[in-house]
């Protein structure tokens, strides 16, 4: 029988840390490039669906993270 193998399981811990830690990078330098332009940019500069979708993925994980403590 075939195993799948979680995500978490493929990536190791450094490599999975480095990640974070680029992403993180990433998400702060275009913000302080697009603050830039606009201090509004977030709302102005992004299209309605895509922001829409990623206000809702972020409530829930904001959810998530208070019902797991």
């Amino acid at each position: 029988m075939e195993r799948h193998v979680s995500v978490a399981e493929e990536i190791p811990v450094n490599e999975y840390v480095r990640l974070y830690i680029l992403e993180k990078t990433l998400r702060q330098f275009i913000i302080m490039q697009l603050s830039k332009v606009s201090k509004n940019w977030w709302r102005e500069r992004i299209l309605g669906d895509v922001w829409e979708n990623a206000e809702d993925r972020k409530r829930n994980e904001e959810r998530r993270l208070v019902y797991s403590l």
